[in-house]
């Protein structure tokens, strides 16, 4: 997503510019604000936002903690993020930090207490050769923005500032040592207390926990000194704004592990009754919040720091130590903005295109969006959008990141001109570009690589390569079958032979990343001038992503060996009588025109299903069930001539001609990138019409067909 604008991001923005101002000390604790989505949802970009508005009018940091390896990296860069040099800002004396750094950084060669000791005293040039310093610095150098990593890189002024002899009188020294007698582990004077952390940092002592401890004691410092500047009383008067620290990729191990030791400080300050400290952290993270806060969608009225969280425990006086947000998906009205081009006739027909094609996903909208504005993309069939070579990197936009590393030797081309097509670059993008897992094993080699001897097992014998695909595979498997259902997945999983990854691991990878709605969404918001939803039947409480459906749905589909098995084993799975929809639900995903005698079955079940529902709403649910399949055919051609050679000319007086139309029309109908133009809605509206003058004048099927026939002249006046 671009960063012109903020598409439903402004709320966030207006909270972080309220919890920024000060006047006076602030009368509680301000919350961690944890920005959460799916991989793409824009929070890199909403930090992008904040830094350049509020950047340069406050004390503040931007670190990336994806390459971050410890919590006391994440505190040196925060220290040497906040003392760039901003016009109108004093900076901080990290008196207390300074102190803990140089007792971590503490190299043991056999002097024991006394060499410690003897360290603290020395002055910068003297310490440095008992230090590893430097090579913290170094290490924290990647977390700043480029621009600012030369603090840390040279490492001189990082190493002499924290190395200064901690024996000499120094302004606030003596503060710095009264909070460690109070504050830090163990017991005795500030020495006692700094020799202690540094041997539980280290791993020399016994205590449970006790690294945990000795990093907990690098925040509590971080956060007193911020605390005795902001709340103490100076010369220059107290600051007139609150301090913010930008976390980004905030997901990580140490960065997760900072944000717990934050707010474990922060309690135990409120709980002592200290004053609070001063910073505003905003950190965006890929997946869940780990709170017991429902997160609040990024577009909610009730976003606002004036207001406490609506999930928040209940108690005026009870502190919100997180404020959970969720970054939405984009609005109609926001794809239409980030649009420009109209190879479906109009801009707003190419919008609508894109938001159904991608859920609204920030980062696919903005990627798709710039591909159908490329000026060969007009003379190109947009059905094509995701099976197209994606253009060579120096012809993309500076802010895409590069389509990922390159096929290993011997893997399987993914397409004629050898580059990534763009349907496998926005997969690896919002899927596979992750850590650990096994997730990207095998991403780079398609899954034709696996050969017709590792799909020799498939509907009987042993499989040759047991192990199957890789767990982006078993995402897809188990994507094919509504709601994720895990016995059914496992049962195809076991058809296919694959036991590398089981059903359970590929969910909780799809919900842990947010790709998973696990509640019922929301009715569908009413658009002025849109085409009206035709009615769909209920779905199950477990959905997919539009995007992420549509990208590992073609993952399989590109091997129809392992799209078919996956299918069976689902279908052999549902063999009960109250499973008969979803049966055939997967036996029409297996249709194609060489297997036209698949539909037949389904309408086959389907004209028997009708003369025994008692109602006609009833028979409709399972039209809708069925008709949900994923499919894996293309054209490129008119789509109802396309029906015609699956399902047969149309015949009025025939019923089984006409639900066999009618299921083939809105199966297709439901894939935007099969049927872009909505020409199958007037093919839809027909077979209804037709259907219900057989069944006597059915008043409801009326409906539907009215329903459709709206859709398709909506479509036309765009």
């Amino acid at each position: 997503m671009t960063d012109g604008r903020l598409y439903g991001r402004v709320r966030v923005v207006e909270f972080v510019r309220d919890a920024l101002r000060r006047s006076g000390v602030p009368g509680g604790p301000l919350p961690v604000v944890l920005l959460v989505g799916s991989h793409g949802s824009g929070g890199t970009v909403l930090l992008d936002r904040l830094w350049r508005e509020f950047g340069g009018r406050c004390l503040s940091a931007r670190l990336d903690l994806d390459r971050a390896e410890a919590v006391e990296d994440i505190v040196l860069a925060a220290v040497r993020g906040w003392g760039r040099r901003v016009p109108g800002i004093h900076p901080v004396r990290f008196c207390r930090t300074r102190m803990i750094f140089k007792a971590l950084s503490f190299v043991d060669d056999g002097g024991g207490r006394a060499a410690f000791e003897k360290y603290l005293a020395a002055d910068p040039q003297d310490a440095a050769a008992s230090s590893a310093l430097d090579g913290l610095a170094a290490r924290a150098a990647p977390l700043l923005p480029a621009d600012q990593q030369v603090l840390l890189s040279a490492a001189a002024k990082v190493v002499g500032t924290l190395l200064s002899g901690i024996g000499r009188r120094r302004r606030g020294d003596a503060a710095a040592r009264q909070w460690l007698e109070q504050h830090a582990p163990g017991s005795g004077s500030a020495t006692d207390r700094l020799w202690e952390v540094h041997r539980r940092h280290h791993g020399r002592s016994s205590v449970p926990d006790a690294a945990r401890s000795a990093l907990k004691t690098v925040c509590a410092a971080l956060l007193a000194d911020l605390r005795a500047d902001f709340n103490g009383r100076s010369l220059r008067g107290q600051r007139p704004a609150n301090c913010l620290l930008l976390l980004d990729e905030a997901g990580s191990r140490a960065g997760e592990l900072f944000l717990e030791l934050v707010a474990e400080c922060r309690r135990e300050s409120h709980r002592a009754r200290e004053r609070p400290d001063p910073v505003l952290v905003v950190a965006a993270r890929r997946g869940r919040a780990h709170t017991s806060m429902a997160p609040l969608a990024s577009t909610d009225d009730r976003l606002a720091f004036a207001v406490r969280h609506p999930a928040a425990p209940a108690g005026a006086d009870h502190p919100v130590w997180w404020y959970p947000i969720r970054l939405t998906d984009l609005g109609r009205e926001d794809v239409v903005v980030m649009c420009g081009s109209s190879v479906l006739g109009s801009q707003k027909r190419d919008a609508s295109h894109l938001r159904d094609l991608t859920g609204g996903h920030p980062e696919a909208v903005d990627r798709l969006a710039h591909l159908l504005a490329r000026p060969e993309a007009a003379a190109r069939d947009p059905r094509l959008l995701l099976d197209r070579p994606l253009p060579l990197a120096e012809d993309l936009p500076d802010h895409w990141p590069p389509p990922g590393r390159p096929a290993r030797p011997g893997a399987a081309a993914p397409d004629r001109d050898g580059g990534p097509t763009v349907a496998a670059y926005l997969l690896r993008r919002i899927l596979a570009d992750d850590h650990g897992d096994g997730l990207t094993d095998g991403l780079d080699d398609s899954l034709a690589a696996l050969g017709a001897d590792r799909l020799a097992g498939i509907g009987g014998g042993p499989a040759a390569d047991p192990g199957g695909g890789s767990l982006l595979d078993t995402m897809a498997v188990l994507a094919l079958t509504p709601g994720l259902r895990l016995g059914a997945g496992t049962a195809a999983l076991h058809f296919l032979g694959w036991t590398r990854f089981s059903a359970a691991a590929a969910r909780h990878r799809l919900a842990a990343t947010l790709w998973l709605q696990e509640t019922p969404p929301e009715p569908p918001e009413e658009q002025p001038g849109g085409p009206a939803a035709p009615a769909a039947a209920p779905g199950p409480a477990v959905r997919l992503h539009p995007l992420a459906a549509v990208l590992l749905h073609r993952r399989l589909a590109a091997v129809p060996e392992v799209w078919d098995g996956a299918h069976q084993g689902y279908a052999a799975h549902y063999s009960g009588r109250d499973d008969e929809p979803l049966r055939h639900h997967h036996l029409l995903a297996r249709v194609t025109l060489s297997h036209r005698e698949l539909l037949a079955e389904v309408a086959g079940y389907l004209e028997r299903e009708y003369d025994r529902c008692a109602t006609t709403e009833q028979w409709q649910s399972l039209l809708g069930q069925v008709a949900a399949a994923p499919n894996r055919l293309r054209t490129q051609g008119d789509p109802r001539t396309f029906v015609t050679g699956l399902a047969g000319r149309p015949d009025p007086r025939d019923r089984g001609r006409t639900i066999g139309r009618l299921v083939a029309a809105r199966w297709l109908h439901g894939d935007r990138s099969f049927d872009p133009h909505h020409h199958l809605a007037g093919l839809v509206a027909a077979e209804y019409g037709n259907l219900a003058a057989i069944a006597g004048g059915n008043e409801a099927l009326f409906e539907e067909s009215g329903k459709y026939h709206l859709v398709e002249e909506e479509w036309k006046q765009r």
